[in-house]
């Protein structure tokens, strides 16, 4: 009588993890828990040996056969990992210990790279976070922020807010504002803005003879541009951003911690005013106390954050967890709270309010059709965001300024330990007397504007002259302003003298910008 042997049973990933997982209970012997999946006692036991390399392929639930490492070393550090991770209960999901991988294969094949290649300065990363503006869920208002900076903390990029409407109430009679700002139907981040902002930073490093690397997120508000002269784009492994993007690591939540302590503050004081019903933040408020956020982000906090993400060339076993760069101001926020009778939450809460809300979305052919219409000029366009009429800024004359500048003089002088207003008051008093200037210099390019004769030429030219010292030490920062009015001169007058003239004080700003 012959024997038939029993075909050998080939189990899936899936089920051998189910097979340890009924080891690991204790509810049934290995002898039941073989029966239980009809398998060899002996089988039981090989899986048995063999559960870390099962574990570690537990991201491919389906598969047979295990899959054989590409790189070792990283299969290792992975495997290390992953028995840290079970040993204190976090989650093991498959998926995370891929992109582990991922991230690892990224930091050496490209980081590395990159540090090697740009000085700490020169590396920047720069990523969107919603904001709900107004303070909390029930006024779901919300912006769009586009937060940048480089590794070292000390070259904080200008925020772009990008809003719902491009032309708010609250923006009547405002001829400057204190950040950049666009804006889209749904407020959210678009490839046409992100490029009109890459582009625009790109020239702004060209004119400085500069080249950076800009990291960024895999979105698709994010395009690949290619021929950007000043600037390198880098992007980030799809899913890794919580481990990789210096932003996620405490930039982002620093900033909104100090956005929040603003907000609050405001809104005692509006208790204290007995008028709180009229407690109220339009869009111009939030871009000023975003910009004053924005500065109190420390370039230690910043520099901290590319640490953790990995941008260091040598490890910084000092560096501070994220979290603790902001526990000074989560202090503040918990004591502004206490004075708050109605507060939902705590301050953690509170900042995080916004944390998963969307700033872009996948590019479908009516998100594109919207775009093209928005582009189209709309004369009157009403913010349906503001929820309550907002104040039209009152005109402010140059005696106005004057005036109230000595006013916060008079205060200084009334008050001790008052060093920082003293030099934001010289500051205010320098830019006064750069006006003056400006408004003098304004004076003579209309002159010339008007074609007036060569023999008044002559006495511009004086004139000119008598201002070519005042002006070069004093608009130290206003370099740019000078080349475009200048370059505009150049361009509509065409007097051989006053070409002459204007070359005389180009030379003398390039030298006094070398």
């Amino acid at each position: 009588m012959s024997t038939s042997s029993k075909k050998r049973k080939v189990l899936t990933i899936d089920v051998k993890l189910q097979i340890l997982a009924d080891v690991d209970k204790k509810a049934m012997t290995k002898k039941e828990i073989a029966a239980k999946f009809d398998i060899p006692h002996n089988s039981l036991s090989t899986l048995l040996k063999n559960r870390d390399k099962i574990e570690n392929n537990s991201h491919e639930p389906q598969r047979k056969k295990p899959r054989l490492a590409t790189n070792a070393a990283i299969d290792e550090a992975v495997l290390t990992w992953f028995k840290q991770t079970r040993a204190i209960n976090a989650p093991t999901s498959g998926p995370i210990i891929f992109d582990t991988t991922v991230v690892e294969d990224w930091k050496k094949a490209t980081l590395d790279k990159l540090l090697s290649e740009f000085s700490s300065s020169d590396i920047f990363n720069a990523d969107e976070t919603g904001l709900f503006f107004r303070g909390g869920k029930q006024a779901k208002d919300r912006l769009t922020v586009l937060v940048g900076t480089n590794a070292t903390g000390t070259e904080k990029l200008p925020l772009l807010v990008i809003g719902k409407s491009a032309n708010p109430r609250c923006f009547k009679n405002v001829k400057s504002l204190p950040v950049e700002y666009t804006s889209n139907s749904k407020a959210w981040m678009t490839s046409s803005i992100f490029e009109t902002w890459i582009r625009k930073l790109n020239r702004k490093y060209l004119l400085q003879g500069r080249s950076i690397v800009m990291v960024l997120d895999n979105c698709p508000a994010h395009p690949k541009i290619k021929d950007l002269k000043a600037i390198r784009l880098e992007f980030l492994p799809p899913n890794t951003t919580s481990h990789t993007q210096p932003c996620d690591q405490g930039i982002i939540n620093a900033f909104k911690h100090r956005y929040r302590a603003i907000v609050v503050c405001r809104y005692l004081q509006h208790i204290d005013g007995n008028s709180a019903s009229a407690f109220h933040i339009s869009v111009l408020d939030a871009l000023y106390h975003m910009r004053w956020a924005w500065s109190m982000v420390t370039p230690e906090t910043i520099a901290n954050c590319f640490r953790h993400a990995g941008f260091c060339r040598v490890e910084d076993e000092a560096a501070r967890a994220p979290g603790q760069d902001c526990d000074a101001i989560t202090e503040e926020l918990s004591a502004l709270f206490a004075n708050i009778d109605d507060a939902d939450g705590g301050p953690e809460d509170y900042v995080n309010i916004d944390k998963d809300l969307p700033v872009s979305g996948d590019v479908t052919v009516d998100a594109i059709v919207d775009s093209v219409k928005e582009k189209e000029p709309s004369p009157d366009d009403d913010d349906g965001d503001e929820a309550m009429p907002a104040p039209v800024l009152p005109h402010v004359t140059g005696r106005d300024a004057k005036t109230a500048v000595e006013t916060l003089k008079h205060y200084a002088l009334q008050h001790k330990d008052d060093a920082s207003l003293f030099d934001m008051l010289c500051q205010m008093e320098d830019k006064q007397s750069l006006e003056y200037l400006i408004t003098q210099t304004n004076l003579v390019i209309r002159k010339i504007k008007d074609n007036i004769s060569a023999m008044d030429l002559y006495k511009i030219k004086d004139s000119l002259s008598s201002l070519k010292v005042k002006w070069c030490l004093s608009l130290k920062d206003h370099h740019s302003k000078q080349r475009s009015i200048f370059s505009w001169l150049s361009q509509t007058d065409r007097d051989a003298m006053t070409q002459e003239v204007l070359k005389d004080h180009q030379s003398l700003i390039d030298d006094e910008m070398e």
